[in-house]
């Protein structure tokens, strides 16, 4: 789905330079906390970021009994701008193959960093990519 989302958001939108973001596209995610937490390290490292299909303040909608979509964080503007982002960070191995697939082959794809290991390696990258210091927390 976000492969689809992403290649009609994204074209004829590559420009020549890229727009210094850092795009994280997340995994199947039911736990919304590890969204917030990628969310966190990127701004304590002052990191300029795009967490494509940011869903994680949907729970967080008013309970008032009336249905209330909850807001989605991540702007149709920057989903679309997300082609021309320094690098593309994806977290899950099995539920986005097609969208790597995609961005594999016409954004700079970078890495899938999962578990405790894969932490490091999320933010050993990010300050490679950005030149900023992993901060001591």
């Amino acid at each position: 789905m976000i492969k689809g989302i992403l290649s009609n958001l994204t074209a004829g939108k590559k420009q020549e330079t890229t727009n210094g973001k850092i795009n994280f596209i997340p995994r199947f995610e039911t736990y919304i906390g590890n969204l917030r937490e990628i969310k966190r390290y990127a701004d304590l490292m002052d990191v300029n970021y795009t967490l494509l299909a940011d869903n994680s303040e949907y729970l967080d909608s008013p309970n008032t009994g009336e249905y209330q979509m909850y807001l989605g964080r991540t702007k149709l503007e920057d989903a679309a701008d997300s082609i021309n982002g320094e690098a593309t960070i994806a977290f899950q191995s099995y539920a986005t193959t097609k969208t790597r697939e995609y961005i594999e082959t016409e954004w700079h794809y970078v890495s899938r960093p999962v578990g405790i290991r894969g932490t490091d390696e999320f933010l050993m990258k990010l300050s490679a990519l950005t030149g900023k210091p992993i901060p001591r927390v």
